[in-house]
């Protein structure tokens, strides 16, 4: 802080009022950039990366190391490819949504993208949700993240895992099985109020995230509903 803001901030401050700085900081981007740090994360894994919102935060927060982003929606795609074009560290692969098996899967797209699902909605997104229109359903590659990175000869040995896949998650982690004791760190978005069909509560996403050995660390509001009066999910960052 310069001698001419902390001048103003004392002013400011007299008369009632303060000085911040604009925009204001994300602490949990901050604490998340730390962590990565702290365990030497040599990989990031962006799963549900939709336009690259999470790849561009951890660079404006300060991490430099490498990033791989898995996005299936066909648009969203597109934007987060152009994210990443000057970025060397970023690599954005194929479109494929990712699961506990290989194969094909219908993602339910919306005209809200980071919506879409391989889950349908329920009646709770719709109140939740009215203004956004549902456009069909599409048909994408579905692959086993440990198979993914066997085949690409990933050498990855401190990887973090980031999910935010709209109720997928667990089906996520099942399918990394073979990489996981070279992930040390996982974030998820996990629902405290479901609103995709199938969507598995929070208290089984905590037990079974929680039995391979991952304990929570930092949790963030991640959506609050004013419609429907309830948190719809949290963000939770858990370590090994």
């Amino acid at each position: 802080m310069n001698r001419m803001t902390r001048a103003l901030r004392r002013i400011n401050r007299q008369l009632g009022f303060d000085v911040t700085r604009w925009p204001q900081p994300s602490e949990t981007m901050e604490r998340l950039v730390w962590f990565l740090s702290d365990r030497r994360v040599d990989l990031v894994l962006d799963v549900g990366a939709n336009v690259g919102q999470f790849g561009r935060d951890l660079r404006q927060y300060g991490y430099a190391g490498r990033i791989l982003s898995f996005e299936p929606g066909v648009e969203a795609h597109e934007h987060l490819s152009a994210a990443a074009a000057d970025d060397l560290n970023w690599t954005v692969a194929e479109r494929v949504a990712l699961g506990d098996r290989d194969g094909q899967v219908e993602l339910h797209s919306f005209s809200r993208s980071d919506m879409n699902s391989i889950l349908p909605p329920t009646s709770a997104f719709d109140a939740a949700f009215g203004r956004i229109q549902p456009n069909g359903t599409i048909l994408v590659p579905m692959r086993r993240l440990d198979r993914y990175l066997v085949e690409s000869r990933e050498a990855a040995t401190r990887m973090f895992l980031k999910l935010d896949t709209q109720g997928a998650e667990l089906s996520v982690i099942a399918g990394s099985a073979d990489v996981l004791e070279r992930v040390v760190g996982i974030q998820a978005e996990l629902p405290v109020k479901p609103i995709y069909d199938g969507m598995p509560p929070l208290h089984e996403c905590l037990q079974q995230i929680g039995a391979l050995g991952f304990v929570p660390l930092m949790t963030s509001p991640a959506s609050f509903n004013e419609r429907l009066g309830a948190q719809i999910d949290l963000d939770i960052v858990f370590s090994r």
